[in-house]
Protein backbone atom coordinates (compact mmCIF):
# COMPACT_ATOMS: atom_id res chain seq x y z
CA UNK A 1 0.00 0.00 0.00
CA UNK A 2 1.49 3.04 -1.02
CA UNK A 3 -0.08 6.59 -0.06
CA UNK A 4 1.68 10.34 -1.52
CA UNK A 5 0.20 13.19 0.53
CA UNK A 6 1.07 16.68 0.78
CA UNK A 7 1.67 19.03 3.13
CA UNK A 8 2.70 22.75 3.29
CA UNK A 9 4.75 22.26 6.11
CA UNK A 10 6.76 19.01 5.14
CA UNK A 11 6.04 19.04 1.08
CA UNK A 12 5.55 16.00 -0.26
CA UNK A 13 5.33 12.89 2.34
CA UNK A 14 5.55 9.45 1.04
CA UNK A 15 4.13 6.73 3.38
CA UNK A 16 4.10 3.20 2.74
CA UNK A 17 2.98 0.35 4.94
CA UNK A 18 3.84 -3.13 5.40
CA UNK A 19 2.46 -5.60 7.73
CA UNK A 20 4.49 -6.97 11.12
CA UNK A 21 5.08 -10.31 12.05
CA UNK A 22 2.05 -10.34 13.96
CA UNK A 23 -0.17 -9.19 10.79
CA UNK A 24 -0.15 -5.43 12.26
CA UNK A 25 0.25 -2.48 9.72
CA UNK A 26 3.48 -0.10 9.98
CA UNK A 27 3.56 2.99 8.61
CA UNK A 28 7.19 3.24 6.56
CA UNK A 29 8.35 7.29 6.38
CA UNK A 30 11.96 8.11 5.11
CA UNK A 31 13.09 4.70 6.56
CA UNK A 32 11.61 4.52 9.39
CA UNK A 33 9.15 2.46 10.86
CA UNK A 34 5.71 3.54 12.86
CA UNK A 35 3.14 1.22 14.63
CA UNK A 36 -0.05 2.87 15.44
CA UNK A 37 -0.33 3.61 19.02
CA UNK A 38 -3.35 5.13 19.21
CA UNK A 39 -6.62 5.66 17.16
CA UNK A 40 -9.74 8.40 17.76
CA UNK A 41 -12.53 9.08 15.01
CA UNK A 42 -10.85 11.55 13.02
CA UNK A 43 -6.77 10.82 14.10
CA UNK A 44 -4.48 7.81 13.98
CA UNK A 45 -1.28 7.98 16.21
CA UNK A 46 1.75 6.69 15.44
CA UNK A 47 5.05 6.20 17.21
CA UNK A 48 8.35 4.79 16.15
CA UNK A 49 9.09 1.30 16.76
CA UNK A 50 12.21 1.72 18.26
CA UNK A 51 12.55 1.66 21.56
CA UNK A 52 12.75 4.37 23.46
CA UNK A 53 12.65 6.62 20.17
CA UNK A 54 9.68 9.57 21.14
CA UNK A 55 9.14 10.16 17.22
CA UNK A 56 5.88 10.26 16.05
CA UNK A 57 3.32 11.01 13.61
CA UNK A 58 -0.58 11.64 12.73
CA UNK A 59 -2.36 10.79 10.08
CA UNK A 60 -6.64 10.64 9.70
CA UNK A 61 -8.43 7.70 9.94
CA UNK A 62 -7.68 7.06 5.87
CA UNK A 63 -3.90 7.13 6.48
CA UNK A 64 -3.31 10.41 4.98
CA UNK A 65 -0.26 12.55 6.75
CA UNK A 66 -1.48 14.93 8.92
CA UNK A 67 1.47 16.06 10.82
CA UNK A 68 4.62 15.22 13.20
CA UNK A 69 7.73 13.19 11.93
CA UNK A 70 10.37 16.13 12.26
CA UNK A 71 12.05 15.92 15.01
CA UNK A 72 15.04 13.56 15.12
CA UNK A 73 15.03 10.31 15.32
CA UNK A 74 17.94 9.15 18.23
CA UNK A 75 18.55 6.37 15.91
CA UNK A 76 20.07 5.66 12.47
CA UNK A 77 17.58 4.16 9.72
CA UNK A 78 17.88 0.33 9.14
CA UNK A 79 16.95 0.02 5.12
CA UNK A 80 18.48 -3.74 6.01
CA UNK A 81 15.73 -4.46 8.33
CA UNK A 82 12.84 -2.56 6.08
CA UNK A 83 13.82 -5.07 3.07
CA UNK A 84 14.02 -8.07 4.91
CA UNK A 85 10.60 -7.56 6.11
CA UNK A 86 9.12 -6.29 2.91
CA UNK A 87 10.63 -10.13 1.39
CA UNK A 88 9.23 -11.97 4.08
CA UNK A 89 5.33 -10.30 3.75
CA UNK A 90 5.98 -11.15 0.29
CA UNK A 91 6.74 -14.77 0.89
CA UNK A 92 3.62 -14.62 3.81
CA UNK A 93 1.34 -13.52 1.26
CA UNK A 94 3.03 -15.95 -1.77
CA UNK A 95 2.43 -18.83 0.84
CA UNK A 96 -1.20 -18.33 1.64
CA UNK A 97 -1.77 -17.97 -2.08
CA UNK A 98 0.34 -20.59 -3.90
CA UNK A 99 0.87 -25.13 -3.12
CA UNK A 100 4.33 -24.47 -3.95
CA UNK A 101 7.09 -25.51 -1.18
CA UNK A 102 8.10 -22.09 0.91
CA UNK A 103 11.51 -22.72 0.30
CA UNK A 104 11.18 -22.56 -3.76
CA UNK A 105 8.96 -19.37 -2.51
CA UNK A 106 12.15 -17.92 -0.58
CA UNK A 107 14.56 -18.85 -3.43
CA UNK A 108 12.39 -16.73 -5.86
CA UNK A 109 11.67 -14.06 -3.39
CA UNK A 110 15.86 -13.60 -2.76
CA UNK A 111 16.10 -13.62 -5.75
CA UNK A 112 13.26 -10.80 -7.36
CA UNK A 113 14.18 -8.67 -4.69
CA UNK A 114 17.77 -7.29 -5.93
CA UNK A 115 18.92 -7.24 -2.56
CA UNK A 116 22.24 -5.50 -1.15
CA UNK A 117 25.47 -8.54 -0.08
CA UNK A 118 24.56 -5.96 3.43
CA UNK A 119 21.16 -7.26 3.28
CA UNK A 120 21.64 -10.79 2.35
CA UNK A 121 24.30 -10.98 5.03
CA UNK A 122 21.65 -10.19 7.93
CA UNK A 123 18.61 -12.16 5.65
CA UNK A 124 17.03 -15.10 7.72
CA UNK A 125 18.20 -18.82 6.00
CA UNK A 126 14.72 -20.63 4.30
CA UNK A 127 14.56 -22.87 7.50
CA UNK A 128 14.61 -19.58 9.87
CA UNK A 129 11.93 -18.02 7.51
CA UNK A 130 9.81 -20.99 6.72
CA UNK A 131 9.07 -21.42 10.28
CA UNK A 132 7.64 -17.80 10.42
CA UNK A 133 5.83 -18.23 6.62
CA UNK A 134 3.82 -21.45 7.42
CA UNK A 135 0.44 -21.42 8.67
Amino acid sequence: MQTTTESSLQGTMNISFITSNKGQLLLLLDQYLFRCHKKTAKKKYWVCIHNGCKVSIHTDINDTYVCGGDTQHDHEPNPEMIAIRKVRQKMKERALEETIPTTMIYEQEVSNASLDSMTLAVLPTSLEMSTCIKL
